[in-house]
């Protein structure tokens, strides 16, 4: 009854700070759009038309080093957010807004700068499947600064990686240790089958992915969680197909 209530509780705090971030997003956002640019160019240097927005704004904009390209682009009174973010999204950049200092990115400029952010530890304590079964997988997730500690004794997987790292290995580990197995029939067309088998076999640790050949019928039986099963849909999907 105790821990119901602690997750319910968790689950309304979750809420209440979405929602208050969704307000401050949209207040913010609002705020914005009294400022209006013009602004009519062709061919211009991607840096000199964000110069523009600064100027007649007055935000405060900063463009990283590697934000590079000519735009053509004919705005009229249009509120400042939303030509910047249209030239951004069209030129394939990204921004942050930090204290109303608007930093410009390319995208991998901006995965770098979240890679470079403390590393987050989580603990899976595992009930169905043993760590030993759970740590290959995990191996091949992880960052280059990241650690996967297990203690056998315990049947727990400790890791220390980038937060993004952290939630991919969480859903998966969540998945494989649910026991909710799919076993689905594959029929291939053009490829063979015992090569197929191979190449997920190398994809997959046999201990998470169990795979059937029936080289009678051409044709694979697969048993796995949901989340591997749609990577083997994808992978079959890409190799069952006619020689060029």
């Amino acid at each position: 009854m105790l821990k119901r209530y602690f997750c319910l509780l968790v689950a309304i705090t979750c809420i209440l700070l979405y929602s208050i971030a969704g307000l401050s997003a949209e207040k913010q956002t609002n705020e914005y759009n009294d400022l209006l640019v013009s602004i009519n160019v062709k061919d211009a240097d991607i840096v000199d038309v964000l110069k523009m927005i600064a100027e007649q704004s007055g935000l405060n904009i900063i463009a990283g080093k590697n934000v590079k390209g000519k735009v053509s682009i004919t705005f009229r009174e249009t509120p400042v957010f939303n030509a910047l973010v249209s030239i951004l999204e069209v030129n394939n950049y990204t921004y942050t807004n930090d204290n109303d200092v608007i930093k410009i990115y390319t995208h991998r400029d901006k995965m770098l700068l979240n890679d470079s952010k403390e590393l987050e530890a989580a603990i899976f304590s595992l009930q169905n499947i043993k760590v030993a079964d759970v740590e290959p997988v995990l191996m091949t997730l992880k960052s280059q600064r990241g650690k996967i500690q297990i203690n056998a004794r315990l049947n727990q997987i400790i890791v220390y990686d980038l937060p993004r790292k952290v939630e991919k290995m969480r859903e998966i580990v969540m998945s494989m240790d649910s026991k909710r197995l799919i076993e689905k029939h594959y029929v291939l067309n053009y490829a063979d089958a015992k090569q197929v088998e191979e190449r997920l076999r190398e994809a997959f640790p046999e201990s998470v992915v169990h795979i059937y050949v029936d080289e009678i019928t051409h044709s694979l039986v697969i048993e796995a969680v949901p989340m591997f099963i749609e990577e083997i849909d994808g992978y079959i999907a890409r190799w069952d197909k006619p020689s060029s």
